[in-house]
């Protein structure tokens, strides 16, 4: 008897017939994900169906000769039911976060769980088969631009750097869209900008700092100051400007640290930018935005913008821009994706 924890995500893979059944989940030796498509090993049936039986029913869509499956099933299955099973949910949201940071699938930015207990064996779907759909939505487009191949997943598996905070949490903006949850987005947007524009200045000030043990003198204002444990390289401007409210980082600690200045370079992004973060910060305090003039309504079109306008703020940090963004077209949501 064993648990199966299930996540309950789209994931977009693309799959061949040389996919191995099973990858192993690196951090636990006792785990394993199992294939998206597959419980065993199927017998080819027809050249343009290479699929005989999977481990649920699955969507899969063909475009150009390639099979993608969309909303398959993957299982993490627990060979002790002993085991702390929420201790093996968060090493498996550690998995997706690496595939939504490699692949920019939103979908999986917050990881959805239901739980399984089962007897001896897992208990397959035998006879189940792989619905093929035309290829129509534009969110099945995005997800066929962003499909990870198994020898992406096993690169992800081998990554042992820890990623960009702000990545997971625009993701998670982009997904709560796609929801209708305009409140989290405006809330994720906030956030991500916050942190995104922290860790631009510290790239700046590391490299400054490090240039300074050299030797080279740049427009910061370090200082050597001899400590019990030594000398440390300490710039007080930049310590009181990085401890600054955002309305003040947004001005100043851009222009210090990137010698550029956002008001001056894209007044109008700064002006939305301000009120992403004073929408959020109302959202936060208060619970709504109703009584403050400033801050955006809580609606689609909104909400569109300010995720549009994130992913511009980003460019402009010299991070990575390369998310997924809505647009209305048509009245019809597109998603576009530029790589």
């Amino acid at each position: 008897m064993y648990i199966a924890l299930r996540i309950l995500n789209p994931i977009s893979w693309k799959v061949t017939k040389s996919d191995p059944l099973l990858w192993p989940v690196s951090e636990r030796s006792n785990l394993r994900m199992l294939d998206p498509m597959f419980t065993q090993y199927l017998s080819i049936n027809h050249d343009d169906y290479p699929f005989g039986k999977g481990s649920g029913t699955n969507v899969c869509v063909v475009r150009d000769g390639q099979y993608y499956a969309i909303n398959t099933d993957i299982i993490l299955e627990f060979d002790d039911p002993s085991e702390n099973i929420y201790d093996m949910q968060e090493i498996f949201s550690d998995l997706l976060s690496r595939v939504a940071f490699r692949t920019k699938q939103f979908r999986i930015a917050r990881p959805k769980y239901d739980f399984m207990l089962h007897g001896s064996g897992f208990v397959p779907l035998e006879n189940t088969c792989i619905e093929i759909v035309p290829v129509k939505a534009a969110i099945t487009d995005f997800l066929i631009k962003t499909a990870i191949s198994n020898d992406d997943f096993q690169e992800i598996l081998k990554d042992p750097k820890e990623k960009d905070v702000y990545t997971g949490i625009f993701l998670s903006a982009i997904d709560s869209y796609f929801d209708g949850d305009y409140t989290n987005t405006f809330l994720y947007c906030g956030m991500a900008c916050e942190i995104a524009l922290g860790l631009s200045c510290d790239i700046d000030y590391q490299q400054a700092v490090d240039e300074h043990k050299s030797g080279i003198i740049g427009r910061f204002r370090i200082e050597n100051i001899t400590t019990a444990k030594g000398i440390i390289f300490k710039d007080p401007i930049y310590e009181h400007l990085k401890n600054a409210s955002f309305p003040v980082k947004l001005r100043s600690l851009l222009l210090y640290c990137k010698g550029k200045s956002l008001f001056i370079d894209k007044e109008k992004l700064f002006s939305t930018i301000s009120k992403i973060y004073l929408t959020r910060n109302k959202i936060v305090h208060t619970g709504s935005v109703e009584e403050e003039k400033n801050a955006y309504s809580i609606n689609q079109k909104n909400a569109l913008e300010a995720i549009a306008n994130v992913a511009e703020f980003l460019k402009w940090l010299d991070l990575d821009d390369n998310f997924p963004t809505p647009q209305n077209v048509d009245g019809e949501l597109k998603w576009i994706l530029t790589r």
